[in-house]
């Protein structure tokens, strides 16, 4: 008997929030503004985009669209610590991902494009760590300079510095 009341499970996700969405978007007599955060897009919005409405995204833009490659849902931003900038999941806390920023301009982060690293800032390749999917870094330790991974701790390859004859 209840299930004559009940409603018929819906195929879509968020389902309810979408059919109030899309009920308020109907009533609007010209424009609808929805607020939402420019660098986490709700799916409601990108479904928007991809049915080719007119959608305009006001606020600051993601400085980069590179996904989170342990959680594939946030992007990463660039951060400030104490110990310098980095680069975080926008999922944090949920997901604590980091990496590195690029080693020669400390800003950009190191995308892997055509089989090699290189800074979205400032264009200049980067080594890549030959163990994993990581990119070669200079660090400092007890016994000088030497270059270690950036997913440092869970790829521990390290090796001297190579010194280039002038």
């Amino acid at each position: 008997m209840l299930n004559i009341v009940l409603a018929s499970p819906e195929e879509y996700p968020n389902a309810e929030e979408r059919r109030l969405l899309y009920v308020a978007i109907t009533r609007a007599r010209r424009r609808v503004f929805l607020l939402n955060d420019s660098e986490l897009l709700s799916p409601f919005v990108k479904e928007l985009m991809e049915e080719g409405y007119d959608v305009t995204i006001f606020g600051r833009l993601p400085e980069n669209n590179v996904l989170c490659p342990e959680c594939t849902e946030g992007h990463l931003k660039r951060r400030k610590s104490n110990q310098g900038m980095f680069y975080g999941c926008s999922y944090f806390p949920f997901c604590r991902h980091t990496q590195s920023t690029c080693p020669d301009c400390g800003t950009g982060l190191p995308v892997k494009t055509d089989g090699a690293f290189r800074c979205r800032n400032c264009g200049q390749s980067v080594e890549e760590c030959p163990r994993c999917d990581g990119w070669m870094q200079t660090k400092k330790g007890k016994h000088g300079e030497f270059l270690g991974c950036s997913n440092w701790p869970n790829c521990s390859y390290t090796r001297n510095i190579i010194e280039r004859k002038k």
